[in-house]
């Protein structure tokens, strides 16, 4: 797993705006034939079954997984309308599956991502019917790719995608309707959709003619022929404050198209310094036109380190949700918003004590005009003052010969507008990782601790205090055998804790805060055959 971190729209187009995770899959022929099960609290079920291998001369991988979860009983505060406490039950539970696929050939490849799941809510969000399992969302997404590249001489080398993607948001709702005497049914059933669909293609071209160079153009077309929502009231069209109306709440359909067009240059300037400039010009309809710079710089210092200095810009277009979804009961989407744009400057210095300790230090800074936000009303809006946020990062890592593992990061930040810090944005977080033998043959034990500082909710009037977790994993694999086994329990002290969440209205009361799960625990066993 490779992570970007800052605005890349200058390689990677519109949206990349604090960062791209890139995940590059295993070859199915280093994977071969493996099942895993894994089996855990509330009654967590998940089994995989892996396939890899050579067929035609193509690397072939495709894994399925299945699960279902019955979830665990969460005791809130805020849903009985008196302050006293009450039990949610299947908190967490779901049931789904997942399709991954992918054949690479010496020059071309394709994959196949597909996944579905269900989960219960019986939260009260949205106001509804607390601890009613009849709340339910489904998710639906499926992703092809088809790449080809072409060898065109010594110095070029043109890459080619297709790609094609679907989405499908279904959510069943439960309202209490019993006091209106207009509604036979006293259980009101909202039901929410939300449809998807783009194909887009991709070209850059790779030039590496001039020592010390590599060049990439790219041009790349997207189209959103489907961006549907709808929202209606099972059986009565849509029922509001106004009465009873055969039409539903919502009906919008749209579509959008995005050209975007990049070049990057990456200069070696002797041995030691890497100089990367690039930008992107974008079109979006309904928006116009965006251009994203970007520059870096690395420098490597010998003794004194590995030095970096990157500044980028990005643009995000606002969803058709945030600008469209809005209903006689539900006031959200805003079309006048425009998009928010963002730039950032970071300064990242990287220093190897020996071949097993490593320690990284950055500081960065990032601005974000016309962010998309939610007033107090819960109309999304574009925030009109500045968005500022500054912080610093470290990070040590150390490696010993017995096989012992430590990682330790630290972080502290200030993100605010011209009003208030940031709600769900702690100013310090501190995590560790410690992976050592445990003394009995071919057992290795994972000791993972994270602390987040107090954060502000419900727009800065609210205080969530901060916690400190602990997680505890040990694998056993024994040697000459194809199989293992792990345990993990997270929240291993059974700490009690909550994490802010968007203001909501339940039962009249704002919930702007939400109890975690205690104590959990998950076995997992897996065989290679």
């Amino acid at each position: 797993i490779e992570v970007i971190r800052g605005p890349s729209a200058a390689i990677y187009g519109g949206d990349a705006m604090f960062g791209v995770i890139n995940v590059v899959t295993r070859s199915g022929t280093s994977v071969g034939r493996v099942a895993s099960l894994k089996l855990g609290s509330g009654a967590d079920r998940r089994l995989r079954l892996s396939w890899g291998g050579q067929v035609g001369g193509a690397d072939v991988l495709v894994s399925a997984t299945g699960f279902g979860v019955h979830g665990r009983t969460l005791s809130v505060a805020d849903v009985n309308g008196d302050g006293s406490r009450r039990d949610l039950h299947r908190v967490g539970g779901e049931d789904g599956g997942q399709l991954f696929a992918k054949v690479r050939g010496s020059d071309w490849s394709f994959s196949l991502i597909h996944s579905k799941r269900e989960r219960v809510v019986p939260t009260a969000s949205y106001d509804t019917i607390a601890d009613d399992h009849g709340h339910a969302e489904t998710d639906t997404y499926t992703l092809l790719n088809l790449g080809k590249e072409w060898k065109l001489n010594a110095a070029n080398t043109l890459h080619q995608r297709l790609y094609l993607g679907d989405y499908r948001y279904d959510g069943v709702f439960p309202y209490d309707y019993s006091a209106d005497p207009a509604i036979a049914d006293p259980r009101l059933m909202n039901v929410d959709l939300a449809k998807g669909s783009w194909w887009g293609i991709e070209n850059r071209l790779v030039n590496t003619r001039w020592n010390g160079q590599r060049i990439t153009l790219g041009i790349e077309y997207k189209s959103n022929w489907r961006q549907n929502q709808r929202n209606s009231d099972r059986g009565y069209g849509c029922v509001s404050t106004s009465g009873v109306s055969s039409d539903p709440c919502l009906n919008d359909q749209r579509s959008s198209q995005q050209v975007s067009v990049m070049a990057q240059d990456e200069i070696q300037i002797g041995s030691a310094t890497l100089l990367t400039i690039g930008a992107s010009y974008d079109h979006v309809s309904q928006f116009g036109s965006f251009w994203s710079p970007r520059l870096g710089v690395t420098h490597d210092a010998g003794q004194a380190g590995i030095f970096k200095l990157l500044y980028g810009t990005a643009f995000r277009v606002p969803s058709v949700y945030e600008r469209y979804y809005t209903s006689p009961s539900f006031s959200y989407g805003n079309p006048a918003l425009v998009p928010e744009k963002m730039r950032s400057l970071e300064v990242a210095w990287e220093k190897r004590f020996t071949q097993q300790s490593r320690l990284t230090a950055s500081v960065y800074h990032f601005h974000i005009a016309r962010m998309v936000t939610t007033d107090e009303n819960g109309t999304t809006v574009n925030d009109g003052s500045k968005v500022e946020a500054t912080g610093l990062e470290l990070e040590y890592e150390q490696r010993w010969n017995n096989g012992s593992r430590l990682r330790t990061g630290y972080s502290i930040q200030h993100a605010a507008d011209a009003t208030r810090r940031f709600d769900n944005s702690p100013r310090h977080m501190v995590k560790a990782n410690l992976g050592l033998p445990t003394g009995i043959p071919h057992l290795m034990a994972g000791l993972e601790s994270q602390w987040i500082s107090a954060r502000t909710a419900d727009y800065g009037t609210q205080k969530v205090p901060s916690y400190l977790l602990a997680n505890l994993n040990l694998l056993y694999t024994p040697a000459g055998q194809p199989w293992e086994i792990a345990l993990g329990i997270y929240n291993l002290f059974d700490r009690h804790y909550t994490d802010p969440v968007a203001t909501d209205e339940i039962l009249g009361a704002r919930r702007w805060q939400i109890p975690q799960f205690g104590r959990s625990a998950m076995l997992r066993t897996t065989l290679h055959f």
